[in-house]
């Protein structure tokens, strides 16, 4: 353990049970409750556990504490100190931190906090995850209801999409592996390499859906965030065949703005090739901003905006889109998490489409739930839930669509 862990580690111990006990002290109180004991007791017993380097059993203890209350930011201090001397769960320390930093803290507390996360951006080297899931999936390719469509050129005479164009629901398994690794370069500099691999299969590999991404570059870490450029690729397949590839730069970083407040940007600019639709081709251009909100260490609101230009070969397909995201993430009783999510977007197409006597324009809205509970870990896996509902609706009746998404998965952190 390095000597900046000592310190921080005996700092943050010593000023957050300073900070709890004597201001607990100064009114009179009720005698203490059967369960308020229990947790005492458990909570001695996880200190013990971090004192003798057991942290696994620590960690254990502090995630049952908070299971039953999630509002107690005293256990909670010391499971982020704990996922943090563990030395393999440096992601779930940050996000514990930073919850913690809502709170209402001794400055001393505070200054040992960001040490915790400097220590973390500054010691972290690689990361990897996988994710498995049964995704049963109302419109797995995006179609429309309705198999008549009606052109200008010919009223009153419809025709008819062929099977594929329409709806079709089934069941399919996602499954994901991303990772990363980060060289040295200097104290404050790094060079990062990542990539993932993602696919979605159905019984009909028609509409299978793999995409194989890579970014390359340095990044640059700082008091309380980090910036990053590279060159980014990926490459995506819709049922067995290539679907479009894409090249290009990236910048992106994050930065704690406050105690409560997180900020996140990317930028990404690019040539977008595709394999299947001739002036599909040219360049892509998008960007993002993300605020994170601790309203309290149990309760996190976020917002996002986005926005993209897709000037492509063809009119038809070119293309300039912003959308709004506004989100709301929550520990409850009894070991619970949820959140849910309300994104609008709006996408206005450049070439009028003769056919149809008009220029496309769409607009979407997503709807996102999920709910997990944090006493089903076995092997640092926890299942959950998650139901997404999609309306996309357009000014050409083909374009638009519903479609309704559950994912029953895991995600395992390794």
């Amino acid at each position: 353990m390095s000597s900046l862990a000592r310190l921080a580690g005996g700092a943050l111990l010593l000023l957050g049970l300073a900070f709890v006990w004597p201001a607990q002290a100064q009114e009179p109180q009720a005698e203490p409750t059967a369960e308020q004991l229990r947790t005492e007791a458990e909570f001695r017993e996880g200190l013990q556990a971090v004192a003798g380097g057991d942290y696994a059993a620590a960690i254990a203890i502090f995630d049952a504490i908070l299971a039953r209350d999630a509002s107690l930011v005293r256990v909670r201090l010391e499971l982020a100190r704990a996922l943090f001397l563990a030395g393999d769960q440096d992601e779930r320390a940050r996000f514990q931190f930073e919850r913690v930093l809502s709170a209402d803290l001794p400055q001393a507390v505070q200054d040992n906090v960001e040490k915790f996360l400097n220590a973390i951006r500054k010691r972290r080297r690689w990361t990897l995850s996988a994710e498995l899931a049964i995704v049963p999936d109302s419109n797995i390719n995006g179609g429309p209801d309705s198999r008549e469509v009606n052109l200008v050129w010919f009223p009153g005479r419809p025709f008819e999409l062929s099977d594929s164009a329409t709806r079709k629901s089934g069941v399919g398994l996602y499954s994901a592996v991303n990772g990363s690794y980060r060289f040295d370069l200097a104290d404050h500099w790094r060079l990062q390499t990542s990539g993932g691999l993602s696919q979605r299969t159905f019984t009909d590999s028609e509409f299978d859906d793999t995409v194989l991404s890579v970014t390359t570059g340095p990044r640059y870490l700082l008091e309380r965030g980090e910036i990053g450029i590279g060159l980014t690729a990926y490459h995506c397949w819709y049922g067995l065949d290539p679907y479009n590839r894409f090249v290009g730069l990236q910048i992106d970083g994050n930065y704690l703005l406050s105690r409560s407040v997180r900020a996140e940007a990317a930028f990404r600019i690019g040539d977008d090739r595709s394999a299947l639709d001739f002036g599909r081709d040219g360049l892509s251009t998008d960007g993002s901003v993300t605020l994170r909100y601790a309203v309290l260490p149990e309760l996190l609101l976020y917002t996002a905006a986005s926005a993209q230009r897709e000037d492509f070969d063809n009119a038809f397909y070119a293309n300039v889109g912003a959308g709004l995201t506004a989100g709301i993430y929550g520990d409850l009783p009894w070991g619970f998490s949820a959140g849910g999510s309300i994104r609008v977007a709006r996408t206005w197409y450049d070439g009028y489409q003769p056919a149809f006597a008009t220029t496309r324009e769409d607009e979407s809205r997503q709807y996102t739930a999920f709910i997990l509970n944090r006493r089903i870990n076995v092997w640092r896996v926890t299942p959950s839930l998650r139901y997404t509902h999609i309306d996309n609706d357009s000014n050409i009746p083909i374009y638009s669509y519903g479609r309704d998404l559950f994912q029953i998965g895991v995600t395992k952190e390794f």
